[in-house]
């Protein structure tokens, strides 16, 4: 039960510190630009999303390489603000699947549409 606790607490802290920037998975209309201005100056290689990483699925997961979950839950929540501004964040959940960690986010986009979007976050799920 700790444990899970803890986690809760560490994505409320990375969602919170993120809406106080202005950055948002739903945001006002000037936050989207921030976030995507924001994901485009990333060192290269924190976040593997594109061609066979498009985060459809487990097998195609957005990789995050963060070296905690501090960091890595921020990665998370900048790059669905950046792609997703409109949707809101309905339910994130884990999943273990082959020794391996997802965060698997499940949106919903202002016409009611639903999106699931895979995150695989092995590279630092556990790290403090």
């Amino acid at each position: 039960m700790k444990r899970k606790r803890v986690i809760i607490l560490a994505v409320a802290a990375a969602a919170l510190a993120l809406a106080i920037a202005g950055v948002g998975v739903v945001a006002s209309a000037p936050a989207p630009n921030r976030a995507a201005q924001a994901l485009s100056e990333l060192p290269p290689g924190l976040i593997e999303a594109g061609p066979g990483h498009d985060g459809l699925s487990l097998e195609t997961a957005i990789v995050i390489h963060a070296s905690n979950e501090t960091d890595g839950v921020g990665l998370e929540y900048l790059w669905l603000a950046a792609t997703y501004p409109d949707d809101s964040l309905e339910l994130q959940s884990l999943v273990m699947d082959g020794g391996r960690a997802y965060d698997v986010m499940e949106l919903l986009s202002p016409d009611g549409g639903r999106r699931t979007v895979y995150f695989d976050i092995t590279a630092f799920f556990g790290v403090w």
